[in-house]
Order: structure tokens, then C-alpha cells, then sequence
């Protein structure tokens, strides 16, 4: 590891040691790995793309609002300025709110009220919260109020009369959105809250005080950040509730209409729930599951990220439940256009091609793409005798599909499900296994991409509403609903051709034997995919750094000058090991040692700071300096 980055104060997390490409661990590959690497490697895994994603729940627990002015508490009840009236009733928790004002040191900062389960206590003493710390259920709203700084931001004629309007023909609504760090020009007015990195929320305009209607919650994030952060997540449960209870206090005749705009699913769907809120028009028709799609990929747009990096697009789209390799003839194109559709309909995690769903409008979708009777009619119409026996013969049908009887079966199949019929388990699995129902879609997909001119977003966008390329027309496509979904899906089928793009710069060699095995335990209980792609660039780097030898130490770069050389598999320094090695006991249930030393402890740590750091295991710098033809370069 250079001096420089070694060095670098804005790293949270300290930095991996990096001895670069030596050789110091040549003559060294035999007794201490074959020793270790020869352990029953038992536990149970935890390679999924769903388990780095981060939990978001909204408190359970009562609190009242608490009004604190330079430290000192003026009000209770959920109102500013005295009015203790303003206190909302509504089906939600209610939540504490500790309000603050604007011109205090910096030490008042701190949380400065906090009662436990919404009942009379002593005030605890000020503390400053843990960098990255999970914030506790019971911990009570911060919100700083700076109503003075930014009152020249709501004071603009225009906002108040279109205010008046929203008034007499438009519900309440609450709008959460990302900070746009994309570098275009600001289009959106000032929010009223901001939400920021560490949870804390300030107030640059009251929303009771000024009447809003609309009220405008914004999430800070960093230049090429993505995704916000749990405490985040969780101080936008409380807030969003707040605001629901308030705005069913100041519109009485609306209050079970009140509308959650949520453009980055920064609030749990449990809040959601408990709240009663609605979403907006253009999403009322799609299933929970498309809405959160839809909703997250709007954190990759106006992010300013680069290289759109796969640590922020684990949890988006549907793209780890693909059990089918890629069949003859599929494209990279058709390949990608199939995860946006299937990213859109987002089927079930744990059985993907067995999801039978009921949508809002009441029909029934099946599989991992979510096919309804129109589609599969449509298929099995456009499908000669000749094609079929073709498909059979490529692996891509079943034999049944050549029996007669079979196909009139299938057609009844359909016709169940176009009368909105549930299909069984039974019937799921003997019309619709997992390789026709890759080659269903890629047939439908690669029609609506003639019907669309190839727009994959519009393509993803009309089949997951149920269109076939016979049905598309130009009044959907220009619906509200349908450019929602075409933008998400656009976004997943980039995302996806990313992906692909990845995979095929992969570089390096496949290790074998104990080696391959090791690398695959250490990428299952990191959490990340175990892939051609992962293992080998595992390989690269460990074969550079440490030449596979699990007992070496760098006792001469800058970090071995400060006590804390690097050591082990990938040459991690003692901080960045005890930072990110496993935590779960994956590693002891193994056979192996939670230890710098350790080979399989070793890489798991490795891994999961180079998932952390640079977002895929192939942006690390050396693997991405081979994948372009360069000389490998330390991490």
C-alpha cells in the first residue's frame, strides 16, 4: 500500500495493505494453505444478492413530539411555536421529535432530549452517535430547525398560489427524493426537510407554518454515492409518519388520501402499511413488488456516480434469481432485455419461477417474468409444428410439448389464468418449467422489441403490464404509467449490459483443487456472487499480492513503518481485517480461525473491503488495469 493511500483521512474503513506485484511469497505455497485450505468447509452459505441489502423498519414504539429551542424544551405535543394543540391523530406510531434550533454551538449537536417509549423521563446526557451505527427503534427524530436560514426559499409568489390550487383539486402529498448530485441545473424546489448522511434531519421550512400541501423531503448523499444509509432509511420512517399524521391534521376532508411520492424506496414498505399512505397516480395500478423496482432504480438517476458499480445495484431488478443459463442464439441484447422485464416484475427471491402473484386490477401473473394468459396465448399461437419439434431439439421446450393433447392442455392453462383463475403448483410446474419459461420470454421480448423499434425500456414497460406485441399501442406508451416503467426498465437494462460488460473483462486464471474451493466459501459467506468471474478476479489478486502464501507479512512498506503490516491471502493491515472480517460465525462453523492468518478469514475480509471500496471485485485497480491490458496494480 503507497504512503498516499495509507494516508487518506476520508476513508471510514482503513485501507488493505498492498505489497503489489512481489515475490515474496514464492517457495511458499505448500504446508501452511494445503493445511488450512484442507478443512471441511461446512457452513451454510449466504450468496445472496438480497443479504447485503440493508433492513429497514419503522419504530413500534409511542413517543411524543418535543419542541427544544438552544437546548431548552418550549413545547410538547407536536407543534412549534406554542401550539400545543397541534398534536395529529392518526393509526400510525407516533414518533419523538426532538426540534432544535438553528444558531447553537457545535456541541449542541447532540441528541439533547430523549425518553424512552413516548413516557416522562430525565433528559440523557448529550452523546455523539457511532459513524455508521444502525439506529436503535426507540431512538427519538432529531430535527435541527433552520426554518431562518432558508425562509427566502418559500417565500416565491408562484409557490404560493400554486400551493392555493394543489389545495382545492390535489390529495396531500409527501415527495422523498435523493439528493441530485448529477451536475445539471436544479429543477426541484427546495425540500422542506433534508435527511441527513448520518440521520439527522433539519428543517429549512415548516411545513404546519407555511400550509404546504406538498411536502418535500430530500436525502443527502455524496457525490457517486447510490443508496442511502440505515440511518437514514430509518430517520425517513419517522419523519414520513410525522408528516402524514400532520398533513391528516391541517386536511381533515383528505386525510385517507395522503400520497408517498417515494423516488428512491427510502421508506419501508412497513410504513407504508401503517400509515395508510398512497402512491401516486401513475404506480396505482402496478404490484408492491414493480412499485419498489421502479422506485429504486430512480437512486442510480441524477446520482453522479460512475461506472454504475455493482455494490449499488445488488439489490435492484431481479437479477440473481436467473437459474437457466443462457439457451442457443441468445443475445446479449435479448439476455439483457429479459432481467429488465424480470427486474420489473421482481418474482419471488426464493422461488422465482414458481411466483403466482394477483395484481391490484385482480389478474393473476406466473413465473419469474410474471406472464399472463394473453402472453402465453399469444406464444403458444405463433408456434408451427416444425418450431417446436426446433426448440425440442435445442433443449429449449420440454418433450411434452409435442404431444397434441399436451399444447390443448396448455391452452386451457392460459384461458385459466385470462379468467383469473389461481393455477396450482402442480399446474406450474407441468406447463411452465424453468427453460420454457426462458424461452416464452425471449420469444415475447424479442416481438415487443419489433413492436417498440427497440426501445427496451418501452419493451420491458409493455410486458410487464400484460402487453403483447399485438396489444402495444400508442395510448399506453404514452401513458404516465407506461413512461414510469419504461424509464426503471431502461435503467435495469443498463444496469444489466453493465454487467455483462464486467463479466466479460473478467482476467486471470480459474484456480483449482482446495484453492477454487476456498475462494468459493470465502465469496458465499462475503455475500457476493459466486461466479467464473469473481473467483478468477480473487485469484488475480491474491496471486499478486501474496502468491498464495497465507503465512506472509510485509515487513517494509509504510504500514509495517506504523506496527500494522500487511499480512495473509490478500495482504489485509490488522484494522482493515478486524473491520470487515466475518461476523456471522460462517467462518469458526468452517473448521477455520477468525485470524488475520487464516486463509479462508483472510479472503472473506479481502472481498468484502474490495466490494466495499471499489464496488465489484473487477473494479478493483489491479484487475481492472489487466482487463484493459495493463500491468496489475496494487489495491
Amino acid at each position: 500500500m503507497s504512503e498516499k493511500s495509507a494516508d487518506a483521512p476520508a476513508k471510514k474503513v482503513p485501507e488493505v495493505a498492498k505489497v503489489g506485484d512481489h515475490n515474496s511469497g514464492e517457495g511458499h505455497q505448500g504446508a501452511g494453505l494445503q493445511h488450512e485450505a484442507a478443512k471441511v468447509l461446512s457452513s451454510q452459505g449466504g450468496n445472496e444478492a438480497h443479504k447485503a441489502a440493508q433492513a429497514k423498519e419503522v419504530s413500534s414504539a409511542g413517543h411524543d413530539v418535543t419542541i427544544v429551542d438552544n437546548g431548552k424544551p418550549v413545547a410538547k405535543g407536536g407543534a412549534v411555536d406554542g401550539a400545543a394543540e397541534h398534536k395529529p391523530a392518526h393509526n400510525a406510531a407516533e414518533h419523538h421529535v426532538v426540534h432544535k434550533g438553528a444558531h447553537k454551538p457545535a456541541s449542541a449537536e447532540a441528541i439533547v432530549a430523549e425518553k424512552s417509549g413516548g413516557q416522562a423521563g430525565t433528559d440523557s446526557q448529550p452523546k455523539p452517535e457511532a459513524s455508521g451505527a444502525a439506529a436503535p427503534e426507540g431512538k427519538p427524530l432529531e430535527i435541527v430547525d433552520k426554518t431562518a436560514e432558508y425562509a427566502h426559499k418559500f417565500k416565491d409568489a408562484a409557490e404560493v398560489e400554486a400551493k392555493a390550487k394543489e389545495k382545492a383539486d390535489a390529495p396531500p402529498k409527501i415527495t422523498v427524493s435523493l439528493k441530485d448530485n448529477s451536475g445539471e441545473p436544479a429543477e426541484r424546489k427546495e425540500p422542506h426537510y433534508v435527511v441527513k448522511r448520518d440521520g439527522k434531519v433539519e428543517m429549512h421550512g415548516d411545513p404546519v407554518k407555511l400550509g404546504a400541501k406538498d411536502v418535500r423531503v430530500e436525502v443527502e448523499r455524496e457525490p457517486g454515492e447510490v443508496n442511502p444509509s440505515a440511518e437514514q432509511q430509518a430517520a425517513t420512517d419517522k419523519l414520513v409518519a410525522q408528516v402524514n399524521a400532520d398533513l391528516q391534521k391541517a386536511f381533515p376532508d383528505q386525510a385517507d388520501k395522503v400520497v408517498l411520492d417515494d423516488q428512491g424506496d427510502v421508506v419501508s414498505r412497513k410504513t407504508e402499511q401503517a400509515t395508510g399512505l398512497k402512491p401516486p397516480a401513475e404506480q396505482s395500478k402496478l404490484s408492491p413488488e414493480t412499485r419498489e423496482s421502479v422506485d429504486q432504480t430512480k437512486r442510480l438517476q441524477r446520482s453522479g456516480g460512475v461506472d454504475m458499480p455493482r455494490a449499488a445495484t445488488e439489490g435492484m431488478g431481479s437479477f440473481e434469481t436467473r437459474d437457466v443459463p443462457r439457451q442457443k442464439g441468445e443475445t446479449d441484447k435479448v439476455a439483457a432485455g429479459k432481467e429488465a422485464w424480470a427486474g420489473l416484475f421482481k418474482p419471488d427471491k426464493d422461488h422465482p419461477y414458481e411466483t403466482v402473484r394477483k395484481t391490484p386490477e385482480g389478474e393473476h401473473r406466473v413465473g419469474r417474468y410474471g406472464f399472463n394468459g394473453n402472453q402465453l396465448e399469444s406464444w403458444l399461437s405463433s408456434l408451427t409444428p416444425e418450431m417446436i419439434d426446433k426448440l425440442i431439439a435445442e433443449g429449449k421446450l420440454p418433450k411434452s410439448f409435442a404431444n397434441p393433447e399436451f399444447l390443448a392442455k396448455f391452452k386451457e392453462f392460459a384461458a385459466k389464468l385470462k379468467n383469473g383463475e389461481q393455477p396450482t403448483p402442480a399446474e406450474m410446474k407441468q406447463f411452465l418449467p424453468k427453460e420454457a419459461q426462458e424461452t416464452i420470454a425471449g420469444k415475447l421480448l424479442d416481438d415487443m422489441n419489433k413492436a417498440t423499434g427497440d426501445n427496451a425500456g418501452m419493451s420491458a414497460a409493455g410486458l410487464v403490464s400484460g402487453k403483447t406485441a399485438q396489444t402495444m399501442d400508442q395510448a399506453f406508451m404514452s401513458s404516465p404509467e407506461a413512461q414510469e416503467l419504461s424509464s426503471a426498465g431502461k435503467t435495469l437494462f443498463d444496469v444489466a449490459t453493465q454487467r455483462q460488460r464486467v463479466e466479460s473483462n473478467s482476467v486471470g486464471q480459474l484456480p483449482k483443487g482446495e484453492r477454487r474451493e476456498l475462494v468459493e466459501k470465502a465469496l458465499e459467506i462475503a455475500g457476493q456472487p459466486v461466479t467464473d468471474a469473481n473467483i478468477r478476479a480473487v485469484n488475480t489478486i491474491v496471486q499478486h499480492e501474496s502468491s498464495w502464501n497465507p503465512g506472509v507479512t510485509n515487513n517494509w512498506d509504510i504500514n509495517a513503518q506504523r506496527g500494522i503490516p500487511s499480512q495473509g491471502l490478500m495482504q489485509t493491515i490488522p484494522p482493515t481485517f478486524n473491520a470487515h472480517k466475518d461476523r456471522s460465525g460462517q467462518v469458526e462453523a468452517a473448521g477455520h480461525s477468525n485470524t488475520i492468518k487464516d486463509p479462508l478469514a483472510n479472503l472473506v475480509a479481502g472481498i468484502k473491503y474490495s466490494e466495499h471500496r471499489y464496488g465489484s471485485l473487477q473494479n478493483v485497480p489491479g484487475v481492472r488495469s489487466l482487463a484493459r491490458g495493463g500491468d496489475y496494480k496494487p489495491y
